[in-house]
C-alpha cells in the first residue's frame, strides 16, 4: 500500500500507537476523526498547532510523535473487523486482521 492510497482511503481506520511513560497508548483515525486514549488525546489537544492536523493519518502520526516525543507505529485496520466502541483501541489489533503495519521514527 502506498502513501496515496493510505491518504485517500475514506473507509480506512488507521491506528497510531506509541508510549507515554513506558505505557502503551493508541488512537484511531477514521475520516478525519481521532479517538482513543484519553491522556494521548489530551496531549494532542494541548500541542497541535496546525488547524488540519486530524485531516490525514500521516499528519496525526506526526502530531502524536511530537506530543509524546516517541516513535509511533501506524496500522491500517479493516473497518469491518474493528469494534469502535472498545474502550482500549490497542486491544483490537491483538485479535483482528491488520491490513498494514508501518513505523514512523
Amino acid at each position: 500500500m502506498n502513501a496515496v492510497q493510505l491518504e485517500d482511503g475514506l473507509d480506512e481506520i488507521v491506528e497510531i500507537s506509541t508510549f507515554i511513560r513506558e505505557r502503551p497508548v493508541a488512537c484511531r483515525w477514521s475520516s478525519g476523526v481521532v479517538t482513543g486514549d484519553a491522556e494521548l488525546l489530551g496531549r494532542l489537544s494541548q500541542t497541535t498547532a496546525g488547524r488540519n492536523w486530524a485531516e490525514r493519518p500521516s499528519s496525526v502520526a506526526r502530531a502524536v510523535s511530537a506530543a509524546v516525543g516517541s516513535p509511533v507505529t501506524i496500522r491500517v485496520l479493516d473497518e469491518l473487523e474493528v469494534d469502535l466502541t472498545d474502550d482500549d483501541p490497542g486491544a483490537a489489533t491483538a485479535t483482528h486482521d491488520v491490513l498494514g503495519d508501518y513505523w514512523l521514527g
